[in-house]
């Protein structure tokens, strides 16, 4: 406040001085951050030779002119008065003065230590009207849009030097970045810690040969694990692969002793079948792994010990790559698949676990102790193991992918304005990251809106990639103009799950006008008059999306929706979305849903509705029987049910996320030769809760193995 008023004082003590003699002054402007302010010196009988051309700066003014574009000395040839002082203010809107305010906002983050797992840089082409052009001297390592490509270990590290030039009329800047890109670490210095390709074993049952792989003591069933040298489709890279056919659990092992903080696998894999398939488990331990990926199926997935799992269908007889990239001081992985060459994420971002890893051998794993049938085969081959220096990311390449932002429908006054949306779009490889526009991809919008004349108009976003032009995405949104002296009308509407329990809804309606009143009645009726809707209840309507947070919609099928504004408006009729209630009554329907998996259990209920007597019911033991959901037994009892297995748990292996309540167990018997046994549950995850179970009669009888 002070320095605001020293400047005031000055100004005026010029301003009088000046109105008393007339004479000539050279002013010098302050500067903050490329912005003009107050003048701060005023010298007397300064005045330097005016040029011919009076103003460098942009703007036009009798007797005065920048002394140089680089400075802030103005000078001056006549009395000084008060709307001359006022002058710097026109300056700030000038285009050398909006160009330097660019100039000084523009950054590209920290340049010091680029490599191929560095975020893309993302050089902005447009600031505040001034328009930014990028040259970069080596566009080999850092490319037009931001990819950053490590040179080879002989090549060495690079600087790369990013210019940029700032233009706005006849202002321009240019500013000047500085990156170093890293070189690829010698390969010499970054020997895989194992790369099997089966090539020096001979055809034939892997078990017993010389190599790196050897039976895991106790977990040598009777799966079959043979090399061999052909298959159809062709094994990659000319390799041999293994054929892995599932029975009685075996495991093998190889040893990758390391010290690195980061370890890459990347593995090929291929499965022959839909249905019966060998399971190929690739995992860091051979009980209770911390992490573990492989063909679960058709699949391919990873898992952590902290529940996490995720399965990625695929194409049977078909090769896939999959690569996993494990962090082992952050304790994270990262699941990626091969596709055209670049990386498809399997993981959500970095994935955590749990346990202590230090991943100094890695096992291969088939088969169960329940599997009594030959399982059709699997095959695995190209398994590399090394540090990401060794085996770092393919240079992203860019496809189209999620593309976010733009509504589906938009209402709009008529005589008021329409103005598309900007689309977010992400890439389909690699990070997932988000594009650029115009480096990445083009962006056409279609739009016939004529917001005087009232319809429905439908506005075409259409996006290319710019490397690819049959890599397009069309997007078509719906834009009504209405005149507000108009019916309102019901577009759509939704409504999230409401639980079996609780059976609340959160509904919401769209309609065109953000005015009227919602008239809405919960019926067991797929139609309802007007007359009976407006009976029900009712809201006003403020904005063109009407919410019913939490609604109560009881056993009620149907929501019926009226608006009145202006006249009758359409009437609209939308059938509750459930819980899917699955009702139990015998053993085999008790088997099957709980053998269901997860992304069928979730959105299910299960009620039993009767006591359940298993006696005479032969309960095959699988791996692996999870609940995702809530089991009610109403007060019902499962009763005399034998259970002989070889893995952990009881009637369920694990539970995550889920309940179990009002169930009476009588005579549930469990033979097991594994410790973490129970009649139950074997191990819980997440929030789990277990309420009014009542267990009589029952037995756990742990054998030895």
């Amino acid at each position: 406040m002070r320095k605001i008023l020293s400047i005031f004082v000055l100004v005026t003590v010029v301003l009088f001085a000046v109105a008393c003699k007339k004479t000539t002054y050279n002013v010098t402007f302050e500067s903050n951050g490329g912005s003009a302010v107050l003048p701060a010196v005023v010298e007397e009988n300064k005045l330097l030779e005016e040029p011919d051309a009076p103003t460098k700066t942009g703007f036009t003014f009798d007797g005065w002119y920048k002394e140089s574009a680089l400075t802030n000395e103005w000078n001056f040839a006549k009395d000084l008065v008060t709307e001359d002082i006022t002058l710097y203010a026109k300056w700030m809107a000038t285009d050398a003065h909006l160009v330097d305010l660019a100039y000084d906002w523009l950054t590209l983050g920290d340049l010091s230590a680029l490599t191929n797992q560095s975020a893309r840089i993302i050089f902005p082409t447009t600031k505040d009207d001034v328009t930014i052009s990028w040259d970069i001297d080596k566009n080999e390592y850092i490319a037009a849009n931001g990819l950053i490509s490590q040179p080879t270990h002989e090549e060495g590290t690079q600087t790369v030097t990013l210019t940029a030039t700032l233009t706005k009329g006849s202002a321009t800047r240019e500013k000047e970045f500085t990156a170093t890109v890293l070189a690829l670490p010698n390969p010499e210095d970054a020997e895989p810690l194992i790369y099997e390709t089966f090539e020096d074993y001979t055809d034939g049952n892997i078990l017993g040969q010389d190599g790196p792989w050897g039976p895991v003591s106790g977990k040598s069933g009777n799966s079959l694990f043979t090399v061999v040298s052909t298959l159809t489709p062709m094994i990659p890279d000319g390799s041999k692969a293994l054929k892995i056919e599932a029975l009685k659990e075996l495991q093998i092992e190889a040893p990758i002793v390391h010290d690195y903080d980061l370890v890459v696998i990347e593995v090929d894999l291929l499965q022959t079948t839909t249905s019966n398939g060998s399971a190929v488990n690739i995992q860091s331990s051979s009980s209770s792994p911390v992490i573990g990926f492989g063909l679960d199926g058709a699949s391919l997935f990873y898992r952590t010990d902290n529940g996490d799992l995720m399965k990625t269908p695929i194409d049977i007889n078909t090769w896939y790559t999959l690569r996993v990239e494990v962090d082992l001081v952050n304790k994270t992985i990262e699941a990626f698949y091969y596709e055209d060459g670049q990386l498809v994420p399997m993981t959500p971002d970095k994935v955590t676990y749990i346990g202590a890893l230090s991943l100094q051998s890695i096992f291969i794993r088939s088969g169960s102790s329940t599997t009594e049938v030959l399982r059709e085969p699997a095959y695995v081959t190209n398994l590399v193991v090394n540090r990401i220096e060794a085996l770092p990311r393919p240079v992203e390449g860019v496809k189209l992918g999620e593309v976010t932002d733009i509504s589906s429908t938009v209402s709009v006054e008529v005589g008021t304005s329409f103005t598309p949306d900007v689309p977010k779009v992400y890439n389909y490889y690699g990070s997932q990251g988000l594009l650029v526009k115009d480096t990445d991809y083009t962006l056409v919008i279609s739009n016939p809106v004529d917001i005087e004349t009232p319809d429905i108009y439908t506005v075409t976003y259409t996006i290319t990639n710019k490397d690819d032009n049959t890599d397009v995405v069309v997007i078509n949104q719906s834009v009504t103009v209405y005149a507000p002296s108009t019916p309102n009308e019901i577009t759509n509407a939704t409504s999230t799950v409401a639980l079996y329990e609780e059976k609340l809804s959160t509904i919401t309606v769209t309609v065109v006008q953000p005015e009227g009143t919602l008239y809405y009645l919960l019926s067991n009726n797929a139609t309802e008059t007007k007359e009976a809707i407006i009976l029900g209840e009712q809201k006003t309507i403020d904005s063109v999306t009407v919410t019913l947070t939490d609604l109560d919609v009881g056993e009620f099928i149907y929501i019926h929706f009226y608006v009145e504004l202006n006249g009758d408006s359409n009437i609209l009729s939308h059938e509750i979305n459930r819980q899917e209630v699955v009702e139990i009554a015998t053993p085999q329907a008790f088997y099957d849903a709980i053998h269901l998996s997860e992304s069928n259990q979730k959105p299910k209920y299960f009620l039993i509705t009767a006591d359940i007597d298993f006696t005479d019911y032969t309960w095959v033991v699988l791996s692996t029987t999870k609940l995702w959901t809530t089991l009610n037994g109403d007060n019902h009892t499962l009763s005399n049910l034998s259970i002989d297995r070889n893995v952990k748990g009881g009637i369920f292996s694990d539970a995550e996320d889920a309940i179990i309540k009002n169930l009476i167990l009588d005579h549930i018997d469990v033979t097991s030769s594994v410790g973490v046994s129970t009649v139950l549950v074997g191990e819980t995850r997440g929030n789990v809760l277990i309420e009014n179970v009542v267990m009589m009669n029952s037995s756990i009888e742990i054998t030895d193995t």
